[in-house]
């Protein structure tokens, strides 16, 4: 199902007139623009962080001045790729800012593992206003899981009258066949 909704995106996709794959319906020339705007924003030293895609653009003008600064030093130390999901990251500071960012950088640590990046990523304003701790976040989020796994069964009725509706047809259409001699035996 999931690679069938990406195919579903590419191929709905906006695409420039020269044919170029376009992921936020802009044109080249506008993100461009966002680009340069980002470098003047956060200063010429965040250039090398800016290129590397529109979501460190976006992300930089989401911030204060300051808190660009702070992402491009956090991108320039390494330890942005180092969290579990960097991309997704730079999506959430696009979100909430430097709320976002200063807890990802104090944290950053932390956010290394996938299940507290993923329950950081599900509430970022309750881990960034201190609402809730990683650990609290982890295991909600464990005994989510093991509360519906517990009370779904692996099989639900829709499932069974599906694969018996295909079973039947197939027995019905060997059945006919048998009855006319197409099938020997």
């Amino acid at each position: 199902m999931r690679r069938f909704m990406v195919l579903l995106l590419v191929l709905l996709a906006p695409v420039d007139a020269a044919g170029q794959f376009n992921p936020n319906g802009l044109s080249a020339y506008q993100r461009r623009q966002i680009r340069e705007k980002a470098v003047m924003w956060a200063g010429p030293e965040s250039r090398a962080f800016v290129e590397t895609g529109d979501e460190a653009a976006v992300a930089l003008l989401a911030c204060s001045p300051l808190g660009a600064r702070k992402l491009v030093a956090f991108h320039e130390s390494g330890l942005l790729g180092k969290v579990a999901r960097p991309t997704d990251l730079l999506r959430i500071i696009t979100l909430y800012g430097d709320n976002a960012l200063l807890f990802a950088v104090q944290h950053a640590g932390e956010l290394r593992d996938p299940d507290r990046f993923q329950a950081f990523m599900a509430t970022p304003l309750d881990y960034s206003l201190g609402l809730k701790s990683l650990d609290q976040g982890v295991a909600e989020a464990r005994t989510v899981n093991l509360s519906y796994f517990a009370r779904s069964p692996p099989w639900d009725a829709r499932t069974v009258v599906f694969f018996g509706g295909i079973a039947a047809i197939a027995g019905l259409v060997v059945w006919r066949r048998r009855r006319r001699g197409g099938i020997g035996v």
